[in-house]
């Protein structure tokens, strides 16, 4: 153990990575990476748990009738399986009720329980009540005792009751999830023993609802990880089996596990996970979880049409005067509003608060941005609102129509003079002989990783590099190497232009530890890749017509509209009035790139310069070889620097507008041919595909697949062949299993070349 600590001590990243965290001490370090059940904290410590002991003895002791309030995510369904299973285990026998997110809402719901035909004598809440001093108040008019368990941000008026909220302490660790504060109570209970029994469920709710994972919650969860792995809840297991998951890690249960259980709660009644994680007989249990499979597959369902709703709402938005993004509709799922709040707050750098819209009252789901608290400035308007709470970089609420826009108001208000500073893109920078095995195993030494103990992002300096498929069967996915370094890249291909280039790079990796099929290995993984704004384009003609064809072929039967040609005096206008938001400039070449750099510096305007794809929608100067707006969402103006050499049908969003800049240059001839017979050499491919029966990721991989084995057709005349053969009908793609796509027969066998719109469109050009 201590040789382990010298070795981590003397290693530059893993010292590094102490430093970071502020351990320091051989004690510190010791205790972080050697968590120990052995030393729990003591319960009686916090505030309210000696009275909440009392309650529950003075309640299993007489046998009363004890309701549990929960919530609908998977902390408060945790929190709520983990406490009545320990009363039942006392022999008390608990009601449970887990409110629904729309017809209840979050917190205690007064309806259900004023309907009840036998009134609680107690009330224990968990991951809720702090914020419900009003409806407690009533309860208590009706003579029922209110136990609050709770994790939330204190409110400016708290219940009048026995509040267990660990919040309430400045001096002792108040991180714990709504699952973690149960389970400190059961501890105050029943001792460590009954703890250790609750873990795995608990590690479960403290990742899901992503607390800090330091002091002990890292012992929740590194202990409850063990157990899972080891010997998990019978039912968990079942929904593991289910998932198909095993040898768990933090981010397996934060990516995987937890959105699965969650999703109940998102679009149908969490009450059913409850239910699930409490059954005995194992084949209800699984025809719960296949329910709860059809409300993940609901849930997916809605978060792609939320996000058509969101296209429409950022066409009215200036995101040039909006610090913070609201967006309300009456078509957003209650359910996904904090789904698309994270994803759109992650997307445009800033705060984002997603609105459903029911009748007169909007429940609202926030989402912050980087360390700025938006649970902070949104409780400084908390009057406007109904309901209201959260943590610092979440909130949820509800609030009149009537309120509505002078919150809106306020809130921007308060952020005028703020600034939303990006997170760091990587933690240390790190050189190729410094990735060695024992870096792996002194880095994993340091999970498992969540909030404010984030898996190391490390900056690997890159000029020349070589790359290839990953995989045969797979045109998607590369493998790097880098001076010797082979980095694992996913969904690589946007990237192969930067990785052509000699200009220098920054990439962004992750060191994992990947188990598959029995098997461990070593893996580094590319997470982003950064440039200069200094950057050299290697021309590629054949790329640009690949994808200007394969574009139009997309947008035939699209509503589309003609681009607004404009000369250089124009584009020379469109830099100079260029917003921090709103404007992107496409160049698909190196002379169109030292043109934009040359008036851009006239105008004394800078601009980043991106490629493929990018995170948010400033403005800046995009090098790539596709010619497609869909790409650039969320743009108000986008400006090709060049006329694409097709008659582009160019699809835009609503409240888009498209420049295209043209001169005196003679467009060059088109190195297509229209030859029947070189349309039959390509169509033999097609042919050879569907005897085989053989799958594709994607489109593109058909056409790199074909690109790959033929000699001296180009990309682009491989994918004039592809549009035609589907435009008449020769061929059709469909859709299999596991996302892939296979290529059949068209019903179509005899028709003239010539009825394609794409052939007559470059016949014109030729």
């Amino acid at each position: 153990m201590i040789n382990m600590i010298e070795k981590i001590k003397k290693n530059r990243i893993t010292k590094l990575m102490l430093e970071q965290r502020g351990i320091i001490s051989d004690k510190q370090i010791n205790n972080f990476l050697y968590p120990s059940l052995d030393n729990l904290k003591n319960p009686f410590n916090y505030i309210g748990v000696k009275e909440c002991v009392e309650r529950i003895e003075h309640a299993i002791k007489l046998n009363e009738r004890v309701l549990i309030c929960g919530d609908y995510d998977t902390d408060g369904i945790s929190a709520s399986v983990i406490l009545y299973q320990y009363l039942k285990s006392r022999g008390l026998i608990c009601e449970v009720h887990i409110p629904s997110r729309i017809d209840d809402g979050y917190g205690i719901s007064l309806d259900f329980i004023t309907k009840m035909e036998i009134k609680p004598n107690l009330i224990i809440t968990v991951d809720c009540g702090i914020s419900c001093a009003e409806e407690i108040e009533h309860l208590q008019s009706l003579g029922i005792d209110v136990l609050v368990t709770d994790h939330h941000n204190i409110p400016e008026k708290t219940p009048n009751c026995v509040i267990f909220d660990p919040k309430q302490e400045k001096e002792l660790f108040n991180g714990y999830c709504g699952a973690g504060v149960v389970l400190k109570l059961i501890q105050a209970l029943g001792g460590d023993e009954e703890f250790k029994k609750y873990i795995d469920i608990a590690a479960i709710a403290t990742i899901g609802d992503i607390v800090p994972l330091v002091d002990e919650n890292r012992t929740i969860v590194k202990f409850g990880l063990e157990k899972i792995n080891k010997n998990p809840n019978k039912n968990l297991k079942l929904v593991l089996d289910f998932l198909n998951l095993s040898n768990l890690t933090s981010t397996d249960i934060s990516f995987k596990l937890v959105p699965f259980l969650n999703s109940a709660g998102r679009v149908g009644f969490a009450k059913k996970v409850f239910d699930m994680f409490c059954e005995e007989n194992q084949t209800r249990a699984l025809e719960l979880i296949s329910s709860i499979n059809q409300d993940n597959e609901k849930r997916l369902k809605s978060k792609e049409e939320g996000l058509k709703i969101i296209d429409t709402l950022l066409s009215e938005i200036d995101l040039n005067e909006s610090k913070c993004l609201f967006l309300a509709s009456e078509g957003f799922d209650e359910g996904i509003i904090g789904i698309l709040a994270s994803m759109l707050s992650g997307k445009f750098k800033r705060p984002a608060i997603v609105f459903s819209k029911k009748g007169e009252i909007l429940k609202g789901s926030g989402r912050s941005y980087g360390n700025f608290n938006l649970h902070g400035v949104v409780m400084k308007y908390a009057h406007l609102c109904e309901k209201v709470g959260g943590h610092d970089y979440a909130c949820g609420l509800s609030i009149s129509s009537g309120n509505f826009n002078a919150f809106i108001e306020g809130v921007n208000k308060e952020l005028e003079n703020t600034s939303f500073e990006e997170l760091p893109k990587f933690d240390f920078e790190i050189e190729p002989d410094e990735i060695t095995s024992e870096l792996f195993s002194l880095v994993s030494m340091f999970e498992p990783f969540g909030l404010d103990n984030a898996k190391p992002k490390f900056m690997l300096l890159a000029q020349n590099m070589s790359y290839d498929y990953l995989s045969i069967k797979s045109h998607k996915h590369y493998l790097l190497n880098v001076e010797g370094v082979k980095i694992v890249a996913f969904f690589a291909k946007k990237y192969l232009p930067i990785f052509d280039s000699q200009e220098m790079k920054q990439l962004i990796v992750e060191l994992n530890i990947n188990k598959f099929a029995g098997k461990t290995s070593n893996q580094i993984l590319l997470k982003d890749v950064i440039t200069k704004d200094v950057f050299k384009m290697r021309n590629n003609d054949d790329e640009v017509l690949k994808n200007e064809i394969w574009c139009t072929y997309l947008n035939l039967n699209n509503n589309t509209y003609d681009a607004v040609e404009i000369e250089e005096e124009g584009l020379a206008e469109l830099i100079y009035t260029a917003e921090d938001f709103g404007v992107i400039f496409v160049a698909s070449c190196q002379t169109d790139f030292e043109k934009f750099k040359e008036i851009s510096k006239a105008c004394e305007k800078k601009f980043a310069v991106r490629f493929l794809p990018f995170e948010d929608t400033k403005s800046m100067l995009c090098t790539t070889f596709e010619v497609n707006p869909e790409l650039f969402f969320g743009y108000k103006k986008i400006v090709y620097l060049k006329k694409p050499g097709l008659d582009i049908n160019f699809k835009a969003e609503p409240g888009q507008e498209i420049f295209v800049v043209v001169d005196d240059e003679k467009l060059e001839t088109l190195p297509l041919s229209l030859e029947r017979k070189d349309f039959a050499v390509i169509f033999n491919y097609f042919n050879k595909f569907i005897a085989e029966n053989k799958t594709f990721d994607d489109e593109q991989d058909i056409i790199e697949s074909i690109f790959k084995v033929q000699k001296g057709y180009s990309k682009s005349q491989i994918v004039l062949c592809f549009c035609v053969f589907l435009e008449n009908n020769f061929i059709v793609i469909e859709s299999v299993e596991n996302g892939k796509i296979k290529i059949n027969k068209g019903k179509t066998t005899k028709s003239e070349l010539s009825n394609s719109k794409i052939y007559n469109m470059v016949s014109e050009k030729l």
